[in-house]
C-alpha cells in the first residue's frame, strides 16, 4: 500500500478472514493485551497449524530493549503455561505445541509464533483460554511491581 502517513500509524484489532479451523484461537490471541496476529493457518495432516503475532509496536525501533524483554517475558509466560497445563503429554512424548520468537530476512521485526498439529487446535485454545485469566493477573502484579520500583 502506497499512501502517505499524515498521522501516527497505531495497531488496531481489525475483523479478518481467517481459516475456520483457526478462528477461535485467533480471535482469543487477539484480546491478549499488544498482541496482534497477521497471518494464521488451520493446517492439515501434513502441515502444522499456525498462528503468527506481533508484539506490541510492531513498527516501532527495537532499539531501547523494552519490546523485546516484553516479547521474550510473554513468551516465556506462555511456555510456563503450556508446560503446566501439558505435563503427561510432554512426559509421554506428545507434542503439541511450538512456541518461539522468529524474525526472517523479509520481515522488518521479530514476531510470536504458535505452531501445533491441525487436531490440536481447540485443545491450544483451551490452554490459552485458562491462560489468559493468568496473564491479566499477572499483568496487575507486574505493572504494580514497576510502580513501587
Amino acid at each position: 500500500m502506497t499512501n502517505l502517513q499524515l498521522h501516527k500509524q497505531v495497531p488496531a484489532k481489525v475483523s479478518a478472514y481467517v481459516d475456520e479451523g483457526i478462528k477461535n484461537l485467533a480471535e482469543l490471541l487477539n484480546t491478549f493485551s499488544r498482541i496482534s496476529t497477521f497471518e494464521s493457518c488451520e493446517g492439515r495432516k501434513v502441515k502444522l497449524a499456525h498462528v503468527y503475532m506481533n508484539y506490541g509496536e510492531c513498527d516501532k525501533q527495537y532499539d531501547d530493549g523494552k519490546e523485546f524483554e516484553g516479547m521474550a517475558h510473554f513468551v516465556n509466560k506462555l511456555a510456563i503455561s503450556f508446560a503446566r497445563h501439558t505435563k503427561e503429554q510432554i512426559f509421554s512424548g506428545g507434542y503439541l505445541v511450538n512456541i518461539s520468537i522468529e524474525w526472517w530476512g523479509n520481515k522488518r521485526f521479530p514476531f510470536v509464533s504458535i505452531e501445533m498439529p491441525y487436531n490440536h487446535i481447540d485443545e491450544v485454545t483451551d490452554i490459552l483460554t485458562r491462560f489468559r485469566s493468568e496473564f491479566d493477573n499477572n499483568r496487575k502484579d507486574t505493572q504494580l511491581s514497576h510502580v513501587l520500583g
